[in-house]
C-alpha cells in the first residue's frame, strides 16, 4: 500500500474539522492558519473567553499514541509555568470527535521564519530587537528549569508591531523530570540542534543558547549557518564544523554581535554563555555605551517597525544563495490569513487561464530531469524544471502548477524544508507535493510526510507506478 493511502488531503481535513466544530458551543473556528508535523492550526473565537484564540489540534492517528499525549499535555504544563510576555499563553486542552487540541493565545502576525523569508536579511536594530525579546522569554522558561529544545524561527511569532511570541514547549522537557525523554533520543530541528543534540548527549538549558546562536546568524544573513543537501549532513556540521563569521556575509555587523554568536555555537557547552542573562547583560552593557556616545539603542532604532507598513518582499539574492548569481526569492502573502499583510494599494495576482495542467519539477541530477520530463509530457502536462530548492519554493509561489514534484537532496534548500515552507502559504497549500528520495532512506521518508507532502516516490524511479499516481493525483 502506498503510504499516501488512507491520508486526507489537508482541504478535505480543513472542512471536516470545521463542520466538526460547528457542533462546539464554545468554539468557533474562522480559518485554517498554519499546519506542522503534529496537526494544524486554526484561528478561532472562543466564545467563553470572548476573544480570538489559535487552536492547536493534533492528528487523529497521533491522537491514539499515550506518548504523544503525554508530551502535548506537557506542553500546557510546562508552558504555563512561563509567565512571560514574550512566551505565547495557553488556556486550555480540548478534545471534539477524536481531535485533542490546544487553545492558546492568538498572535496577529506571521512567524519569523517566515518574516524572514519575505524581507531577507534584518538590520543590526531590528535584529537585536527581536533576539533580545528571545532572549528574555527563554530566560523566564529558564528560570522554571524549563529546556525548550527547538529555538528555530518557527517557533517565534512576530505580532504587527514586532512583539515576539516564544512557543510549541511541545518537545520542552523540565529539568525536573527525567523520564519523559531519555538521553538517546534525537529530538529537535536538524538546522538548529546543538552539538550535544546531534550526538544524543544529556543536555541543558546551554542547548538553548546554542540554537540561539543560530538563530541571531540567521536574522543577520537570512539563512543558518550550515547550508547542506540533506538534513542529516545539516545536523552533522554541528558536530564537525566550526559556524562561518556572521561578517563574512555582513561586513557591517560589530565584532561584539560576530563573536556572541560564535560564543553561543561553541561544540562544548562549558564555553558557552552559561545563562542566557550573561547574553542579556551584554546587549545591556553595549545599549548603555550607545547611549554614552550619543548613538540610539537598538530598541530606539527599531522603535516604530510594524508589520502593517510591509517589509520589502524582494529576498537579497546573498541572503539564501550559495552561488553569486543565484536569482532572488519571493514570496506571495497568505490570501487567506491575517498572517502576512498585503501592501496598500496592491494588486491580487489573477491566475491565467491554462489548457493543460502544469507541473514543477525540482531536481539536479540529469538522469531523472530527462526521464521525468518525457513521462510528464507523455501525460499532457506542461512541465518546469528548476536544480536547487529556493528558486522551486520562489517559482512554485508565483507560479500556477498542479502538481509539484521535489529532490529531498537539492542544493541551497532541501526538499522537505521547502515544502514546510509551501504549505504555509495559500498559493500553493493545496497543491500536491511529490517528494523524490533515495530508496531506502526511511529518516527523510518520515520527515517528509511531517512537512505536508502528499507521497514519496523512490529514486530511482519506478515509472509504471509513478505514471498511475500522477493520474490519480491529477485526476487524468
Amino acid at each position: 500500500m502506498s503510504a499516501h493511502d488512507g491520508r486526507e488531503s489537508t482541504a478535505d481535513s480543513s472542512e471536516f474539522i470545521k463542520e466538526l466544530f460547528k457542533k462546539s458551543s464554545r468554539y468557533e473556528l474562522i480559518d485554517l492558519v498554519g499546519q506542522g508535523g503534529m496537526g494544524q492550526v486554526y484561528k478561532a473565537i472562543d466564545r467563553e473567553l470572548d476573544e480570538v484564540v489559535a487552536l492547536k489540534l493534533l492528528k487523529p492517528k497521533l491522537s491514539s499514541d499515550p506518548n504523544l499525549i503525554t508530551r502535548f499535555k506537557q506542553e500546557i504544563k510546562l508552558t504555563r509555568r512561563i509567565k512571560h510576555k514574550n512566551v505565547g499563553r495557553i488556556f486550555d486542552l480540548g478534545e471534539i470527535g477524536g481531535f485533542k487540541f490546544i487553545s492558546m493565545e492568538y498572535v496577529d502576525g506571521m512567524s519569523l521564519k517566515d518574516l524572514i523569508l519575505s524581507r531577507g536579511q534584518f538590520s543590526l536594530p531590528l535584529a537585536l530587537h527581536v533576539f533580545r525579546q528571545v532572549l528574555a522569554g527563554l530566560a523566564a522558561a529558564h528560570e522554571e528549569n524549563i529546556v525548550h529544545r527547538d529555538i528555530k524561527p518557527q517557533n517565534i511569532m512576530v505580532s504587527r508591531d514586532y512583539t515576539v511570541y516564544v512557543l510549541d514547549f511541545g518537545i520542552a522537557r523540565s529539568l525536573e523530570s527525567e523520564d519523559l525523554f531519555q538521553i538517546g533520543v534525537l529530538v529537535g530541528s536538524p538546522a538548529y540542534m546543538s552539538t550535544e543534540q546531534v550526538l544524543r548527549k544529556e543536555i541543558d538549558h546551554r542547548s538553548d543558547v546554542y540554537s540561539l546562536g543560530v538563530l541571531l546568524y540567521e536574522l543577520l544573513t537570512a539563512r543558518p549557518p550550515f547550508q547542506a543537501r540533506s538534513l542529516v549532513v545539516a545536523a552533522n556540521k554541528h558536530v564537525t564544523e566550526r559556524p562561518p563569521d556572521v561578517r563574512d556575509t555582513r561586513p557591517d555587523v560589530p565584532e561584539w554581535v560576530a563573536k556572541m554568536i560564535l560564543r553561543c555555537m561553541e561544540k562544548d557547552p562549558a564555553l558557552r554563555y552559561q545563562t542566557v542573562v550573561e547574553m542579556l547583560k551584554e546587549i545591556e552593557a553595549q545599549d548603555a555605551e550607545a547611549e554614552a556616545a550619543g548613538e540610539p539603542t537598538p530598541a530606539q532604532a527599531a522603535a516604530g517597525a510594524t508589520l502593517v507598513t510591509p517589509p520589502p518582499t524582494v529576498m537579497p539574492a546573498a541572503a539564501l544563495a550559495q552561488e553569486d548569481d543565484a536569482p532572488t526569492i519571493q514570496h506571495v502573502p497568505p490570501a487567506v490569513s491575517d498572517t502576512l499583510p498585503i501592501a496598500e494599494g496592491a494588486t491580487p495576482e489573477v491566475a491565467p487561464v491554462k489548457e493543460r495542467p502544469a507541473a514543477l519539477v525540482a531536481e539536479d541530477d540529469p538522469e531523472i530531469i530527462d526521464a521525468l520530463k518525457g513521462k510528464l509530457e507523455a501525460l499532457k502536462l506542461d512541465v518546469e524544471f528548476v536544480s536547487d530548492g529556493v528558486t522551486a519554493v520562489d517559482r512554485a509561489v508565483h507560479g500556477h502548477f498542479d502538481l509539484i514534484l521535489i529532490s529531498s537532496d537539492l542544493p541551497r534548500l532541501d526538499g522537505v524544508e521547502a515544502t514546510r515552507i509551501l504549505k504555509n502559504y495559500a498559493s500553493t497549500r493545496e497543491v500536491p507535493v511529490l517528494l523524490l528520495i533515495p530508496a531506502g532512506n526511511s529518516e527523510t521518508e518520515n520527515l517528509a510526510f511531517d512537512s505536508g507532502v502528499a507521497d514519496v516516490v523512490s529514486k530511482p524511479i519506478n515509472m509504471p507506478a509513478f505514471t498511475r499516481k500522477t493520474r490519480s493525483l491529477l485526476q487524468l
